[in-house]
């Protein structure tokens, strides 16, 4: 049975290659509207199995949706302290550790690597220090944001980057990937080395949190591979990746 893909309206340009692929392969999709600041969901009719891309407010509420897998996403195994458990060392960040932001507050490194535990990103990780940490949380306090100083978060000490890569894992393997930075500079490249993508299988092989999810890898300085973190297949961006390979891997699925 055909997949419907159900995919948001007013995407950004590079996730518009995701629909120009879907129409490529003449695979069927339907369009959703996002209404801002609200949890709940049109309905959207489909027939047989559906997938929808491309939002966190997607990924969020399509499980109260009656669409059959919907996403590739448990939260529980998109937790940066599972990633630790299962990859061990493999983990860029393996010296990392969870604790609330207010336990952070009261006794924070001077610099550090700081992420939500979650993979639904109350907000992106970053480097920060002790300044940066307080004036963040004033920030986002102002906005309204919500989420409080009991929010658990990762943090880990900084480390020097060379490269990063972006892997689109569907059953077990690795089906499109692109590089995406080059030290702290965005540079995009689909030429991938062979060595990066049989690492990712290898840890794919170790552990997969889905049938379709993203894997990050890097380079440090010293020139090792690490696993710098997972993301939800369903609200990744593509970069330079083939998404056509992506479309044809994900739908013979099902």
């Amino acid at each position: 049975m055909s997949v419907t893909w159900i995919m948001q309206q007013n995407l950004s340009s590079e996730k518009l290659v995701f629909l120009r692929a879907l129409d490529s392969l003449g695979s069927k999709w339907k369009p959703i509207e996002i209404i801002p600041f609200s949890e709940e969901l049109p309905d959207v009719e489909v027939e047989g199995p559906a997938i929808v891309y491309v939002s966190t407010t997607l990924i969020k509420n399509a499980p109260k949706k009656n669409w059959n897998p919907g996403v590739f996403f448990t939260p529980e195994k998109f937790k940066s302290s599972v990633w630790l458990q299962k990859y061990g060392k493999n983990m860029l960040n393996s010296d990392g550790r969870v604790c609330t932001l207010q336990e952070l507050f009261d006794n924070s490194p001077e610099e550090m690597f700081l992420r939500p535990n979650n993979d639904l990103k109350d907000f992106s990780g970053s480097l920060t220090d002790r300044e940066g940490l307080r004036k963040f949380y004033e920030s986002v306090s102002s906005g309204g944001f919500l989420f409080g100083t009991d929010l658990e978060v990762f943090v880990a000490e900084t480390k020097a980057i060379h490269k990063e890569w972006r892997c689109f894992i569907v059953d077990g393997r690795v089906v499109a990937s692109s590089q995406y930075r080059f030290r702290s500079m965005l540079v995009k490249s689909g030429n991938v080395p062979n060595e990066v993508i049989d690492y990712a299988n290898e840890m794919a092989a170790i552990w997969s949190p889905e049938k379709a999810f993203v894997m990050d890898i890097c380079e440090t300085m010293d020139r090792e591979l690490r696993v710098l973190e997972l993301n939800c297949f369903n609200a990744s961006g593509v970069y330079q990746c083939e998404v056509v390979d992506i479309v044809k891997a994900v739908e013979a699925l099902f």
